[in-house]
């Protein structure tokens, strides 16, 4: 009786380990989503290359590529003490996911120093800080969601075709603003315009 009482009790565990673990991939898989979508609708991308293209002009006004106040890391904050009910190949890409969109958010800060005497390679550096962890976070967006969801399911979810289109688009874009093509290579962050994983040619 013992027995059965402990094989009940370890099954009873293993569901609720199972139930808890599906609860938290549903979790940020949701708002993984949400957040690739909203950067989607502000076509993020093609503000920054525009911005990038303006740099000359002393009256450039940077403020409207600052961070503003909507919080997007409200459910990382309250559940990451809880993500290891999740496995670990899913845990280390939602944190990089969560940790480069919060570098790439902080760095539009320094847009608020930028005045007529900031040089412009000052500013380039900045936008391309920006636009790589950008790029980086967007990466592991792909990358956490082919570890939460079902490949078949993944494919019929809107919000993942907004995050393959913005992979190329971030691959143009980077290379657009004079990031080097190994530097791209290494970093993964090579796709076409669907999205389609690539490799760049790296001039000899």
């Amino acid at each position: 009786m013992a027995a059965i009482g402990f094989m009940v009790k370890t099954i009873g565990m293993t569901i609720e380990s199972a139930t808890k673990r599906l609860g938290f991939a549903d979790m940020f898989v949701a708002d993984i989503l949400a957040i690739c979508n909203v950067i989607d609708q502000f076509d993020l991308w093609k503000r920054f290359e525009a911005l990038y293209g303006e740099l000359d002009y002393a009256g450039i006004d940077a403020s409207p590529y600052q961070a503003r106040s909507e919080n997007y890391f409200d459910l990382w904050q309250k559940h990451s003490h809880e993500i290891g009910a999740l496995d670990q190949k899913s845990i280390k890409r939602i944190t990089r996911f969560y940790t480069y969109l919060k570098a790439s958010r902080d760095a539009t800060l320094e847009l608020r120093y930028w005045n007529k005497d900031t040089p412009i390679p000052v500013k380039q550096i900045c936008i391309r800080n920006i636009l790589l962890t950008l790029a980086l976070s967007l990466k592991n967006a792909r990358l956490s969601l082919t570890s939460l969801v079902d490949k078949n399911e993944l494919e019929k979810e809107n919000g993942y075709s907004y995050i393959k289109k913005q992979n190329g688009m971030a691959t143009r874009v980077l290379i657009n603003i004079g990031i080097d093509h190994r530097t791209i290579n290494n970093l993964g962050l090579t796709f076409d315009e669907d999205g389609k994983e690539i490799t760049l040619h790296i001039p000899e």
